[in-house]
């Protein structure tokens, strides 16, 4: 891994969020309920993280 793969799972995660809150282009959104995307987003960076932390990803 590096930190593009980091970047790109927190920008994904960002995004998915921001679809949760507010929807796209003034439609949609889910009032804030975390939906599976986010969930499934938050999965991905916190795998990156653990990785990194542990040492187990060169930079």
């Amino acid at each position: 891994m590096n930190d593009k793969a980091l970047i790109v799972a927190a920008q994904k995660l960002v995004q998915s969020v921001e679809k949760d809150v507010n929807g796209i282009h003034g439609k949609g959104g889910n009032g804030g309920l975390t939906s599976d995307d986010t969930i499934r987003a938050a999965g991905e960076v916190r795998v990156l993280l653990s990785k990194l932390e542990d040492g187990r990803c060169p930079r």
